[in-house]
């Protein structure tokens, strides 16, 4: 609908804002003009009655009926009332052109009101009439006609309303152009949208000029919201590739059981054979699932943690216990550097995956000769007390540019897709010390070992 088009939303807006401005701007400056009229005339009738006053004090009713007759201000009307103490009218003067009108009810109407100023209106004119007391008693009242501030203020008023025609045409005119351009980005940002939703192409991209406005950063968090979902895309199709790869072998491997052990006979051995090798395999597909459960719990706050006061070295230090066998095995020595009387409130269990992943992958990628060890501490970083547990090794290290990928899931460097892994290991831990209002980190050098730092709120 034409109505609920943007453009037009901003062009009425713009037209509504200007004109109601208009009208505030119309009616402060008319109402101020009439006022200062107001005013002149105010001044102009004491002008009157002040030279009237003087004539009458210097030469009486005769000198003031004189100068009456020769006021220069003929081109203007005026009225000129005198009484005398008994409030009976001893002189009383109109302009030429109202001399042959009735002027009985505008003489009783001054002869009531003779206090202060008045605004009276009397055959279509109006005055402003003034009285005061003389010195010898009488009374003496002056007035001036007003009708030119109406005459006035009414081509006032038609001049104000020629001027805003073209005022609002300009108006609907620059908001118009203002909406189109304003616009202009956001129809870019909308045909973008439609395209990728009716296609998927998530490549698209808008151009347009950075001016540092609302509109200009919409459209560059567009444009690295879609960067950001196609990497997102690509991760994920590695994901799926990863993780059809590495259920493929197992799959295979049960399918290839359950056909030998049913064309083998009635050999019991074959059978508990196949049976056997199914149960590795079913362990192996099961575990894989179960941490990218795991993972998506943590990473959507869903994950339950049993939280316990728990003595950090004296659990690290169990765990180094399970896979002292392994290290040896493998030529790895296991060192511990470890704090005692550290204690934090966690989930003794999910901790214990955590740390046993760092370690695993510590072995794992350290050759035969080398070391691993194992360090707790405590420390005080930004006003907050943290544990620190770290798993350094001597191993094969990690390139720099995979700092932040080697969290992601399944991923897996380039110098480690020889040995056996499925890619989840660090996405569970992060998740894991994530989940407990931690963090981790890793330092690392190629060729010179890795330290992996979990930190632990004491809590």
């Amino acid at each position: 609908m034409f109505y609920r088009s943007l453009k037009t939303r901003i062009t009425l807006l713009f037209v509504l804002l200007t004109l109601v401005t208009v009208l505030i701007l119309f009616g402060a400056s008319y109402l101020f003009l009439e006022q200062a009229l107001i005013q002149d005339s105010l001044e102009e009738v004491k002008s009157i009655l002040l030279n009237m006053w003087a004539q009458y004090e210097a030469g009486g009713l005769e000198l003031l009926a004189r100068e009456i007759s020769f006021h220069r201000f003929t081109d203007r009307a005026y009225l000129v009332r005198v009484a005398d103490r008994d409030n009976r009218t001893l002189l009383f003067f109109l302009p030429g052109s109202w001399q042959g009108h009735d002027s009985s009810e505008l003489e009783a109407y001054l002869s009531v009101h003779m206090k202060g100023v008045q605004y009276i209106q009397w055959e279509g004119m109006k005055f402003t009439v003034i009285s005061i007391k003389l010195s010898d008693g009488q009374i003496l009242q002056a007035g001036i006609g007003t009708n030119y501030i109406e005459t006035f203020l009414f081509h006032y008023r038609q001049i104000y309303l020629l001027a805003l025609l073209p005022i609002l045409i300009l108006t609907i005119a620059v908001s118009f152009l203002f909406s189109q351009r304003l616009a202009k980005p956001i129809n870019k940002l909308i045909e973008a949208a439609e395209r990728i939703v009716k296609t998927g192409d998530t490549a698209t991209r808008i151009h347009s000029r950075d001016r540092g406005d609302e509109v200009s950063k919409l459209v560059v968090l567009f444009n690295m919201m879609l960067e950001r979902l196609d990497s997102s895309m690509e991760r994920m199709r590695d994901a799926m590739d990863t993780v059809a790869h590495d259920l493929r072998t197992p799959m295979t491997r049960l399918k290839s059981s359950a056909e030998i052990a049913l064309q083998s006979g009635d050999s019991g051995e074959v059978y508990r054979n196949a049976l056997k090798d199914c149960i590795e395999n079913s362990d192996t597909i099961l575990t894989m699932l179960k941490s990218l459960m795991d993972i998506s719990e943590a990473e959507t706050g869903a994950l339950e943690l049993q939280r316990e006061k728990t003595d950090i070295s004296s659990l690290v230090n169990d765990i180094a216990d399970l896979y002292t066998y392994v290290a040896e095995e493998k030529g790895v020595a296991i060192l511990q550097k470890l704090e005692g009387g550290i204690e934090a409130s966690i989930d003794k269990n999910r901790i214990r995956q955590a740390i046993a992943n760092l370690l695993d992958n510590a072995i794992k990628y350290t050759q035969k000769g080398g070391k691993v060890t194992l360090k707790t501490y405590r420390k005080r970083l930004e006003d907050k007390d943290f544990i620190i547990i770290e798993v350094a090794d001597t191993g094969i290290g990690i390139p720099k540019e995979d700092f932040d990928k080697i969290w992601q899931r399944l991923y897996r460097g380039k110098n480690t897709t020889h040995l056996k892994g499925l890619g989840l290991g660090l996405s569970f831990v992060r998740a894991i010390i994530d989940a407990h209002g931690g963090f981790v980190n890793v330092r690392s050098k190629v060729g010179g070992g890795s330290v992996f730092s979990v930190f632990l709120p004491v809590t």
